[in-house]
This record gives C-alpha cells, sequence and structure tokens, in this order.
C-alpha cells in the first residue's frame, strides 16, 4: 500500500506539549502586536491575561512607544488537567523600547529574568493564556 501526503494524518501532540506550544508561540505573537484591537489578542488571550495586555498595549500606543522583545524560555513544568493547564517557566527577556514617531530607542536594552507561571484555558479547541505571573529570580541560560 502507497500513502500520499494528502492521506497522511496530522500527528497529535500530548496535551502538555500543546499547551507549551500554545504559551510560548502566543506569548511571542502576542508580543509582537502593538494594536490593542489586534484580533490575535483575543484569538490567544482571555481573562486577566486578555484585559491587562490591551491595558499595557492601549497605554504603549498613547505614549507612541513600541516595545520589542526576545524571550527565552526554561521549561519547568507544564500540568494539564481537564480544560485547564499550569506551565512553569523561567524566562529570560530582553527589550528594547523604541519611538513610534522616530523609530529610535527609547533607552537601553533591558533583560529581565524571571518564575514565570501562566494558567492556560482550552477554549472550544484553542489553548488560550488566561493569566501570568512573574517572580523576578535568575534563570539557567540554556
Amino acid at each position: 500500500t502507497t500513502t500520499t501526503a494528502a492521506e497522511e494524518s496530522t500527528t497529535t501532540l500530548p496535551p502538555e506539549e500543546e499547551v507549551w506550544n500554545a504559551w510560548t508561540t502566543g506569548l511571542a505573537t502576542v508580543g509582537a502586536a502593538t494594536d490593542p484591537n489586534d484580533p490575535v489578542l483575543t484569538q490567544l488571550l482571555t481573562g486577566v491575561a486578555l484585559s491587562e495586555t490591551i491595558g499595557t498595549k492601549t497605554d504603549n500606543q498613547a505614549g507612541h512607544r513600541r516595545p520589542q522583545s526576545t524571550t527565552q524560555h526554561n521549561r519547568q513544568s507544564v500540568v494539564v488537567t481537564g480544560d485547564s493547564a499550569t506551565v512553569e517557566d523561567c524566562a529570560i527577556d530582553t527589550t528594547t523600547v523604541y519611538s513610534t514617531d522616530t523609530g529610535a530607542p527609547l533607552g537601553p536594552q533591558e533583560v529581565y529574568s524571571a518564575a514565570v507561571t501562566a494558567k492556560l484555558q482550552k477554549v472550544g479547541e484553542t489553548w488560550k493564556i488566561a493569566e501570568i505571573t512573574f517572580t523576578p529570580q535568575e534563570c539557567p541560560a540554556t
């Protein structure tokens, strides 16, 4: 029997991997969005995480600021219970804030290291980030 690419089934990831991917990809996608009304926010966030992110993006827009970040993740754990999940991550975030008027940096690049607890909620078939708690601490470089 020969199978073609069109006949191959999609590989289903374990729930913990789905959640980890939703966390890391969602955080990067949301971070890249500059408009507080960008529909990607409601696609990837819910609850407190959504309202806080909209508030931050609204403040940045009003202040003519555009943060640009990269995040190095150090996965600690992922626990999935039904339609809820908790991610423990140690993240090193490197951010430069730019002026939306001139494109120039508004200050030096900042590096922030924190233990992160993220709560995710499955809404339909999509894992959404619902709450994020940061506790400053040094993370191991990977």
